[in-house]
């Protein structure tokens, strides 16, 4: 059911959430009903567990201000200001978490400035705490070309083996973060 609210609800207005946040439930039943008050915040939940409908899976209720959030180790990074982890930021991480963790790629579109490099950068902030990754950014434009690609993996990988193949220099993962692609 959680899935299915955000499948229909997410795009709407927030009245018209809640609307269909209660039909959503009332045709369900009491199964997994979110921890939230459906009429005000119906998407303020993060589905926890299982696979979508095979595995068992729980609700659990966004907190505005995530357990783990400590001033002093947010401002040890000088080159990343912290994040404010808000709730719409941990909800936008959660649909990225599968990608993220599963090393599949994935596409973020949206108009500028509406905060991708952040949901990135705060998905990938969550799997620096469990692995060992670096990322490496190319700044895209009209001119970018394979080659250019090619010269920032030889930069930042090591070279070996036959067949011949890169391999991160420090770390266990290379994440290749294409910022500003132009898509038509």
């Amino acid at each position: 059911m959680g899935y299915m609210l955000r499948g229909f609800a997410s795009n709407f207005p927030q009245a018209i959430r809640g609307q269909i946040a209660q039909q959503i439930y009332s045709a369900g039943g009491s199964v997994d009903r979110p921890p939230v008050d459906l009429s005000r915040n119906p998407l303020d939940f993060l589905i926890t567990g299982g696979e979508g409908a095979t595995g068992t899976s729980s609700l659990k209720l966004i907190s505005p201000v995530p357990s783990e959030f400590s001033l002093s180790s947010d401002f040890t990074d000088l080159e990343e200001p912290p994040v404010s982890r808000t709730i719409g930021l941990q909800r936008d991480v959660e649909v990225l978490r599968p990608w993220v963790f599963n090393a599949e790629p994935f596409i973020v579109c949206g108009s500028e400035g509406c905060g991708k490099s952040l949901v990135i950068r705060a998905a990938f902030d969550e799997l620096k705490k469990t692995e060992k990754i670096q990322m490496a950014i190319i700044y895209c434009n009209a001119q970018t070309t394979a080659a250019q690609v090619i010269q920032k993996l030889n930069q930042v990988c090591s070279k070996g083996g036959q067949p011949k193949f890169l391999r991160p220099k420090s770390n266990s993962r290379l994440v290749l973060y294409l910022k500003d692609i132009n898509l038509p």
